[in-house]
């Protein structure tokens, strides 16, 4: 049984390695290599098997050496929950108030209500990030993809929350009240897709070992990651 697991997490983990962004790039620096090398030297046979052979051992010696893929211990691995709190506390910082926490956010009542909501579901996408993580290592890229398009959607939250305090104009405060209504909109769709998600890996114990299902899966966050990235780049700023 043990034995069993091991072997299953080693192919999961591979599996993460080899849909990786990195190893893509690779793949494509290796492909542009050995189309040089044939040129270079020509197509005959050994020159064809020779290269091939470099870059499959080349990939295979990046997909099998765990000192490529060990997680980053930097400001960029948000399923660690220190990191996410400090990111979370820089979203804060545009806050004229010394203690930084979400009780100290300087608006009206409603506002602050709104904001705290906001901030607790982001909260909450965390634990469910880290859950699906644990469950489902392969996908660790895409959550990290989408944990930082949530600090994204709640730092524009709250800077549109900063300049509604300062605008005037009916035009600006109109754009400033979509800006809040799509980010939102976003962190609910982002809330309810990855707790669906999750609750869809826990009921019916998905094979994450199966390419197709896993692919569809990772398609469904890329999708996610995209609307997201879509909505922060479409808003006219206002602060």
């Amino acid at each position: 049984m043990l034995i069993g697991r091991l072997i299953s997490l080693w192919y999961q983990s591979f599996w993460r390695r080899f849909f990786a962004r990195r190893t893509q790039y690779l793949g494509y620096c290796l492909l542009a290599a050995y189309s040089t090398y044939l040129v270079c030297l020509g197509s005959r046979p050994i020159v064809v098997v020779s290269g091939a052979l470099l870059c499959i051992l080349t990939l295979l010696y990046w997909l099998l050496d765990s000192r490529t893929f060990v997680e980053q211990q930097d400001h960029n691995n948000l399923l660690d929950k220190t990191i996410f709190h400090a990111r979370l506390l820089e979203v804060l910082s545009p806050f004229p108030h010394d203690a930084r926490s979400k009780e100290a956010v300087p608006t009206d009542c409603q506002t602050q209500r709104a904001w705290q909501k906001q901030y607790d579901q982001v909260e909450e996408i965390h634990q469910i990030a880290i859950a699906i993580a644990h469950q489902a290592p392969l996908f660790i890229p895409d959550l990290l993809d989408t944990l930082h398009t949530v600090v994204a959607l709640l730092s524009q939250f709250t800077q549109v929350v900063l300049a509604t305090q300062q605008l005037k104009t009916l035009q600006y405060q109109k754009i400033a009240q979509q800006q809040l209504l799509t980010s939102t909109y976003r962190l609910n769709q982002t809330h309810r897709q990855l707790q669906e998600l999750h609750d869809q890996l826990v009921t019916e114990g998905m094979d994450m070992s199966s390419p197709e299902l896993s692919s569809g899966v990772s398609s469904r966050l890329q999708t996610l990651i995209t609307s997201n990235k879509s909505e922060l780049a479409a808003d006219q700023p206002v602060y």
